[in-house]
């Protein structure tokens, strides 16, 4: 536990300010009732706001100063967005502790100990008016930890229940190399022509890409190097040294019938290739492909993608064990309380520590504003 979320949140110190009149919020009502359990309106404000004290520090600088008012999808802005967020996984919290007993989940003296003293050092981190202005009170910022113990411990107990057993068959993932040609304007040309008279800080070169318009002669004349290229490829023994000595760059892939990268051309060429066979060039928008393909079955590849399975299974079966939980639930949200946790009324950001926060020995360093 001392490592955990909790700890995270609590080795942060957080900067606000008041950027208009904030509706007043009543810490003691309810703002998420599932069955016979809730969430307050003190729990909810402080989970939001400790969200949106990340999403400040980290993503402003992203996203700009109307940040929260950006509209992420139809109708919905990134506010809405991150709040229905925060609410959903307050609900999910609350599902997880309804549940404990039959996973026999609880929490130990010990975890309950490092509860409170991460408790303790959030409260004595922030000022009193700033943990008014976010509900952090002791009662809340334990409620909260506590909720997110359980529900870290609830997610493995959950994730346990996963199939681990994945076959080769199932994993196997192949290798290929692969170079790009790309088509090559008469622009260019001059360009890198005019690049060999200037400094070295003058980048001068013009850089074809998918939409750049080629003539059928600037084609063909690329598909003619592709071709004495592949041609020397073909007999070549070591075909990295050969690429080197072409002074072209050969990248490795490894991959099976579902992957995309580089393109789904290659992918399905390759696919069909011996180990150490060549495709016929691949033309794309952008140029050609030379693609060889190096192994049938890479081991160290195919043992990652079991791996990605393996959590693959898991986050599913967390995934379909709470939803049905929730199809179960009555679940009731208090609108109005959410309507007066205002992102932009009030912005909050995080005092950086100068060690990573969830590193035992964490210390704050206050950081002016």
């Amino acid at each position: 536990m001392k490592k955990g979320v909790g700890k995270v949140i609590v080795a942060v110190v957080m900067s606000l300010v008041v950027l208009a009149g904030c509706s007043k919020l009543d810490p003691a009502e309810i703002a998420i009732t599932v069955d016979d359990m809730t969430i307050s309106a003190g729990l909810a404000n402080f989970y939001s706001r400790y969200t949106q004290a990340i999403y400040e520090t980290y993503y402003a600088g992203y996203f700009g100063e109307d940040m929260w008012g950006q509209e992420v999808s139809e109708g919905v802005n990134y506010e809405e967005n991150v709040k229905e967020s925060v609410q959903e996984n307050l609900e999910n919290m609350l599902l997880l502790e309804k549940h404990m007993d039959e996973y026999d989940v609880s929490l130990s003296d010990e975890e309950k100990a490092a509860i409170d003293e991460s408790t303790t050092e959030f409260t004595d981190a922030n000022s009193q008016s700033d943990i008014e202005k976010v509900s952090g009170t002791k009662d809340v910022v334990n409620r909260l930890f506590t909720l997110i113990a359980i529900q870290s411990k609830m997610t493995e107990a959950i994730q346990a229940g996963a199939d681990t057993n994945v076959t080769d068959e199932e994993a196997a993932q192949k290798k290929l190399t692969y170079v790009d040609f790309v088509f090559e304007s008469e622009e260019s040309d001059e360009a890198d022509a005019a690049d060999d008279e200037t400094s070295d800080d003058t980048d001068s070169s013009v850089t074809a890409n998918a939409e750049d318009e080629f003539t059928d002669e600037e084609k063909a004349a690329t598909k003619a190097k592709v071709d004495a290229f592949l041609e020397g490829a073909k007999a070549a023994e070591d075909f990295t040294a050969y690429c080197e000595e072409q002074g072209v760059t050969a990248t490795e892939v490894t991959f099976d019938s579902d992957s995309y990268s580089p393109s789904t051309d290659v992918i399905a060429a390759a696919d069909v290739l011996k180990e150490g066979e060549f495709a016929d060039p691949i033309e794309y928008s952008g140029g050609y492909y030379v693609v060889k393909l190096l192994s049938e079955f890479d081991q160290e590849a195919t043992d990652t993608e079991k791996t990605s399975i393996v959590n693959e299974r898991k986050s599913t079966l967390y995934t379909e064990t709470i939803d049905a939980w929730r199809e179960e639930a009555e679940i009731t949200v208090n609108a109005d309380v959410w309507k007066k946790i205002n992102f932009k009324k009030l912005t909050v950001t995080i005092k950086q520590a100068e060690s990573e926060p969830y590193e035992d020995d964490a210390q704050t360093d206050d950081v002016a504003e």
